[in-house]
């Protein structure tokens, strides 16, 4: 498995955290590979062999189209575990709002293709990127697509921002909405337009994709305990809750899986 990851040009980055190229052999005895979810965030996936993707998500759905926009996950998937090929974009919390054309809540734990979002330009966009020569002319037709749509991006509401950077694990969403000069209701509903999903749940999520991260780096098993500790949970048996909620498995059995059905969230993880 090979991951190349990149940061996005200067213009791009208050939306965008990197883009990236992932390559996956397919696997012996067909294991599913499962994606877990991030920390509040809307990826676009281009597959450069397949014009179809396939997933399951409580059921297989078959994606005719090989450009995928992922909405912000509070759960897990699995996608075929076959020989892969794909470029991407990691958009930040509320990056997607400006460039997809749409509010992320549309979207969250659900696929929608390129096209279906940005008509013929996102469907266009994938036959380009295959005859490009090289993944940096690909990372430069990615980024072309993303300036077009800079240019007419709505703006961000001054309160995301700083909403963003204080929300964290059991932080009050009463202060957060005293911080930024809204209501409670009224900040719960434009971050929920913009970001995908309530405040509050985006605390917990963005507190669990830490702590995912900090396992996949990890060579042994670590005392949870601790863990949960150091990263604001109130006892060990809440992380492992948080950990089942979305993940849908334990920690313990997300760090024994890193060489198998979860190696492309670990690949991601140790490449940031």
């Amino acid at each position: 498995m090979a991951f190349v990851g990149r940061p996005p040009l200067a213009v791009l980055e208050p939306y965008v955290k990197s883009l990236f190229f992932v390559a996956l052999e397919e696997v012996r005895g067909g294991v599913p590979d499962r994606v877990l979810p991030g920390g509040g965030t809307v990826e676009l996936f281009i597959d450069l062999l397949d014009e179809e993707v396939l997933l399951d998500d409580g059921g297989p759905v078959r994606l005719r189209s090989g450009s995928v926009v992922a909405g912000v996950r509070t759960r897990s998937y699995c996608i075929e575990p076959r020989r892969r090929s794909a470029i991407g974009v990691h958009f930040r919390p509320g990056g997607a709002f400006a460039l997809l054309g749409i509010s992320p809540a549309e979207i969250v734990n659900r696929h929608v293709s390129l096209g279906d979002l940005w008509g013929p330009d996102g469907r266009c966009l994938r036959e380009r990127l295959l005859e490009a020569t090289s993944l940096e002319a690909r990372f430069q037709l990615i980024e072309s697509a993303l300036l077009r749509r800079f240019i007419r991006a709505r703006p961000q509401h001054p309160a995301i921002a700083t909403a963003l950077q204080v929300l964290r694990g059991d932080v009050r969403v009463s202060e957060v909405a005293a911080l930024v000069g809204l209501g409670r209701r009224r900040l719960r509903d434009v971050f929920t337009c913009e970001v995908g999903i309530a405040p509050k749940l985006y605390a917990r999520l963005n507190r669990f994709h830490g702590v995912k991260a900090h396992v996949a780096a990890l060579q042994a098993l670590p005392s949870w305990a601790t863990l949960a500790a150091n990263a604001g949970y109130a006892d060990q048996s809440h992380l492992i809750r948080d950990f089942i909620d979305f993940a849908g498995v334990s920690p313990s059995d997300y760090f024994r899986s890193r060489t198998g059905e979860t190696r492309i969230d670990h690949q991601v993880h140790a490449s940031h």
